[in-house]
């Protein structure tokens, strides 16, 4: 009944339903207190749902939830010590605005269950991006969607993650039929 509610309310906003495939790159600084700061290197592949609303092919308020997994590489062996390397599966949710030329800004938030790479051990953190974004049309029904974002991981196992990153997004829209 909920699910029924919920797809009438979309019917009758002027809103797009999407379908989103997206990776994402990020260079982080790693410490923790009684060793040295170190990079490691994170890539994803992220599948998600959104909506979007605007009658403009580009502008408008979007948000979207999904599913990810992930690598965060171990970083160079410093001093003789080195961040162990992870592996990631996450849950995603994200908003953002664009205007009518394609500049936005986004937002999204994780929650991640992590592994340590050649270990049993399993831990989750949560995670924020935010930044710039720019989205270009492709064809009617289509967009590709980059972000800049700042990335800062609420992580235990380190005291500080944080870093920048470049996140790249293939949108494929569903629009309902409009009056």
């Amino acid at each position: 009944m909920l699910c029924v509610c919920a797809a009438v309310m979309v019917a009758e906003l002027p809103a797009d339903l999407s379908v989103t495939v997206a990776t994402r790159q990020a260079a982080l600084m790693v410490q923790d207190t009684q060793f040295a700061a170190a990079v490691q290197l994170l890539n994803e592949l992220q599948l998600g749902f959104g909506i979007r609303t605007g009658s403009h092919p580009v502008a408008g308020l979007r948000t979207a939830a999904g599913v990810g997994v992930g690598h965060l590489g171990a970083s160079r062996m410093q001093a003789g010590y080195r961040y162990r390397g992870l592996v990631t599966r996450s849950l995603w949710i994200a908003g953002g605005w664009a205007f009518e030329n394609g500049l936005g800004f986004m937002a999204q938030g994780r929650a991640n269950l992590a592994a340590y790479e050649l270990t049993s051990v399993i831990f989750s953190y949560a995670e924020v991006e935010l930044g710039p974004s720019l989205t270009s049309p492709i064809g009617r029904h289509a967009r590709l969607e980059w972000s800049v974002p700042f990335v800062y991981q609420f992580r235990r196992d380190v005291d500080l993650a944080m870093g920048v990153g470049v996140r790249g997004a293939f949108v494929l829209e569903f629009s309902p039929p409009r009056p």
